[in-house]
């Protein structure tokens, strides 16, 4: 978070896992969001119920990679996001 308000203009995607120790990933992205409103947002996760958790959260809205997944796997999926419209913010 305190890098994306340092470099705010610099950013173009946040690739977050989903659950993380201290905040999830929503959360993050929400905090980011408030200085990089129009940067992209990849989600990835080892957990399928974690993806049911997010589409209920964000309406189906949500961009996400699972775990585990090969290198041209992200970089098709950074593609994809980075290709799209800016998206609103996450509640």
């Amino acid at each position: 978070i305190r890098l994306a308000e340092e470099h705010a203009d610099d950013i173009d995607l946040i690739l977050s896992d989903v659950v993380m120790p201290e905040m999830n990933g929503r959360d993050l992205v929400n905090s980011i969001r408030s200085v990089c409103p129009d940067v992209g947002i990849l989600f990835m996760s080892g957990h399928t119920a974690n993806v049911i958790e997010l589409d209920d959260i964000m309406g189906g809205e949500v961009n996400f990679l699972q775990k585990p997944f090969t290198t041209p796997a992200l970089k098709a999926k950074v593609r994809e996001v980075l290709n799209k419209e800016p998206s609103r913010e996450l509640h």
